[in-house]
């Protein structure tokens, strides 16, 4: 089957995503994660699902890392890719139920329930854009 992998498609997606974190409201360095940062690593998680601590450390500069700022970003995404797997899951059970027997048939638009589930969670304020050919992947 085909997979949603929200990662990105080279050095453009990686600027553009960066000219949007860039542009979030944070102040000096924080000892506790905000609801923005929430919302921020909600988008980086449209571009890594499992980000390293150095991708983490780039975009939360204004973070102070200790044990605790860590475990919680961890438990984020934890809970993004939970959520996101079974998002995928009842994508590929309708298309079952659908009759749908040859992978090569599953298709990923942007008026798909799957497109819009994914995106009113990742990105509830529509603050990125995300380019459907770079969205859109084979199921592992």
């Amino acid at each position: 089957m085909g997979s949603l992998a929200l990662i990105p498609d080279g050095k453009a997606e990686c600027e553009e995503l960066q000219s949007v974190m860039d542009g979030m409201p944070f102040s000096s360095a924080h000892e506790a994660l905000t609801p923005g940062h929430l919302k921020k690593a909600k988008l980086i998680f449209f571009f890594a699902r499992y980000p390293s601590s150095a991708l983490l450390k780039t975009y939360f500069l204004d973070v102070q890392f200790n044990r605790c700022i860590t475990s919680q970003l961890i438990k984020w995404f934890s809970n993004f890719r939970e959520f996101y797997y079974i998002q995928i899951e009842k994508f590929a059970r309708q298309a079952i139920l659908e009759g749908v027997a040859d992978p090569s048939d599953l298709m990923v638009s942007r008026d798909s329930e799957l497109f819009r589930t994914l995106n009113m969670h990742y990105n509830k304020g529509n603050d990125f854009e995300v380019r459907l050919s770079s969205a859109v992947m084979e199921f592992s």
